[in-house]
């Protein structure tokens, strides 16, 4: 049996409590001042009619009450509203922030990236990033909803004490709610449709003002294209746009044209009323007082409903996001872990992860007394893309033997960043398996097989943070621990570009912040090989061009390090795995695996496949020739 769709209030339940939990405190006063500026609101135009009967009569006891009585209802409303509208400034900024932390759980979701892959994927987390603030309103907007319900009960009441006919005056403020979020709805749909030309505008506009593209553009004199491919995209969206908004305006306009009619007529009857002695001086104004109220509430019903109309939609395409990202709708914060019971025998020691003793020695390399899982072996592998019909790898069967150091070499387009992928967990292949000392990859999990990797990526990240932590990022756990930082760097040749530094380890980079530092491509590779090099005991470490940003000297440097890690991850059972498209820097690998058009073309040694005199040689020889 398949359960019931959520509704509306099903929808915004995962939201609103995040929203509380912001500041559960600041969101009780607000929600109290609010409700009790909601019921004194009213009561100003009750006493006021009431003041001006008891004057009529002569009654000046009573007209001291009511004109008390009007003054504590207004100045208790303004006393209550003003501090409650500063208040809500501050729980929008706190519930924000929650739902952009909720929008980086989604985007740096564990599993796959094959949600990273699709169009629509980065126009609705961008929409969701901009909607945020919808979100974080929602609460505010929940607030001043059900102020307006309770002012509306208070003015009901009252509008029935002088005449039940006076109903249709609150009844004709239903259309005018419902087509106000109706209209809300279609500036919504509008934005979606706006969504992939507003995206395509922001890259032009980054190419534009980033100062690392900028200069290509210029030396190109790309200025003009990039100006006209800006403006026809920005043209297309508000096109969407201002369609959207015209037919949302049509709504409002005729919902508020039949409050309007009904307020004249309302109030016209009233009049005839009094002058055929039906109703008092006093009511008349008492009408009069809570019809402007009313129509005061109706617009702020209207903004209400309209912001809770806009919530539902974003929590819906939020909820989309968690779908295809595989993050399961629970709260921001994690629940605190319930303590395990005590173990009766000795712990299992857990294959994929440094042992106690490696933690120990985790500032320079040492024995371990950690086993290796087991080597890594893939049968029949293919995959493709989501989204596309082409397979990049095809029946892929390949075996990485514990302690060896692996090389995957082959021409741009072969596939061998696609493998690596696979090989991390960071996609499922399509078809066929792989497995880590006979454990199938995805039965390992995500979270436990990254654990167990170190890896440096050709596109490497720039983290501008202090060195220590930019290259800490590697081993979290020993981040702040300077030995092990130190060990790292000094494993990827990494040291004079720290002590080049004015702060060494605590120099901040990245030239836009204060007192940060700049760096070549080639001292950011080096940092990025420096993390790699954190964990001194991975199970697979994967080093995708580590060169390719290096000179000749640093790279001749790098490999002979390299040599040496492969002997220490033969002792220590680990997988090196060595990306590359010059294949004069793998000679050193136990095992060159040569990838073509995304099928295993040959394997083994340098000197086998050299003798082999098949395309490992040949590639091999044309690379050399270009260097003479």
């Amino acid at each position: 049996m398949t359960g019931r769709r959520p509704g509306p209030i099903g929808r915004l339940g995962p939201i609103l409590r995040d929203v509380l939990r912001a500041d559960p405190r600041l969101a009780a006063t607000v929600v109290t001042m609010r409700l009790g500026a909601a019921v004194l609101t009213p009561l100003d135009a009750v006493a006021l009619g009431l003041l001006v009967d008891a004057g009529l009569r002569g009654d000046v006891r009573a007209a001291v009450g009511w004109a008390a009585l009007l003054a504590l209802s207004d100045v208790g409303s303004s006393a209550l509203n003003h501090p409650a509208g500063k208040l809500e400034l501050t729980l929008r900024e706190k519930t924000n922030f929650v739902l952009e932390q909720r929008l980086l759980r989604v985007s740096t979701a564990p599993g796959s990236l094959e949600h990273l892959e699709r169009p629509e994927y980065h126009d609705r987390i961008e929409q969701a990033r901009d909607r945020s603030s919808s979100l974080g309103d929602l609460l505010v907007r929940a607030i001043a909803l059900a102020q307006a319900v309770v002012l509306l009960g208070a003015v009901l009441f009252a509008l029935v004490s002088v005449d039940w006919i006076l109903l249709a005056l609150v009844a004709a403020a239903v259309p005018a709610v419902y087509l106000a979020g109706r209209g809300e709805v279609l500036r919504i749909r509008g934005t979606e449709r706006a969504a992939p030309s507003l995206r395509l505008a922001d890259r032009l506009f980054e190419i534009a003002c980033q100062a690392g593209s900028v200069k290509e553009v210029k030396i190109n004199r790309a200025e003009r294209l990039l100006r006209v491919r800006f403006g026809a995209a920005s043209r297309e969206a508000y096109r969407a746009l201002d369609t959207a908004e015209a037919r949302a305006v049509a709504f409002t306009v005729a919902g508020w044209l039949v409050f309007s009619l009904t307020f004249v007529l309302a109030m016209g009857y009233v009049v005839r009323e009094a002058a055929a002695g039906r109703a008092t001086p006093g009511q008349v104004l008492l009408v009069l007082a809570l019809a402007i109220r009313l129509t005061e509430q109706v617009d702020e019903l209207s903004g209400a409903v309209s912001g809770v109309r806009r919530a539902v939609l974003d929590v819906r395409r939020l909820r989309w996001l968690y779908e295809v990202s595989g993050v399961e709708p629970a709260a921001t914060q994690p629940s605190p872990a319930r303590p395990e019971p005590p173990r009766t025998g000795p712990a299992r020691p857990d294959p994929l992860r440094p042992s106690p003793a490696q933690l120990v020695g985790a500032a320079e390399p040492g024995p371990s007394d950690g086993r290796a899982p087991g080597d890594i072996v893939l049968r029949e592998v293919s995959f493709r893309y989501p989204g596309t019909e082409v397979d990049i790898l095809r029946g892929v069967s390949l075996r990485l033997p514990v302690g060896t150091t692996v090389a995957l070499v082959g021409e741009n387009g072969a596939g061998k960043t696609t493998l690596v992928k696979l090989l991390c967990g960071l996609y499922p292949p399509s078809g066929g398996a792989i497995t880590v000392g006979g454990m199938d990859l995805r039965m390992i999990g995500q979270d436990r097989w990254s654990a167990a990797l170190s890896a440096s990526f050709q596109d490497f990240v720039r983290f501008e943070l202090l060195v220590r932590e930019a290259v800490g990022v590697g081993w979290l756990e020993r981040m702040d621990h300077d030995g092990a930082v130190r060990a790292a760097i000094d494993r990827a040749g990494a040291r004079q570009v720290v002590e080049g530094l004015p702060r060494g380890l605590r120099t901040q980079l990245g030239p836009q912040w204060p007192d940060g530092a700049e760096l070549s491509l080639g001292q950011w590779q080096k940092l990025a090989l420096s993390r790699a090099m954190m964990r001194p005991y991975p199970s697979l470490l994967v080093l995708d061009e580590p060169s390719a940003s290096l000179d000749t000297a640093a790279e001749h440097a790098l490999y002979e390090r390299f040599s040496r890690a492969s002997e220490f991850g033969a002792a220590t059972s680990a997988i090196t795995l060595l990306v590359s498209h010059r294949f004069s820097t793998v000679r050193m690998a136990d095992v060159i695996v040569l990838l073509r058009d995304g099928r295993i073309g040959e394997v083994g040694s340098h000197d086998e496949l050299m003798r082999m005199g098949g395309g490992y040689a040949e590639l091999f020889e044309l690379q050399a020739r270009g260097y003479r």
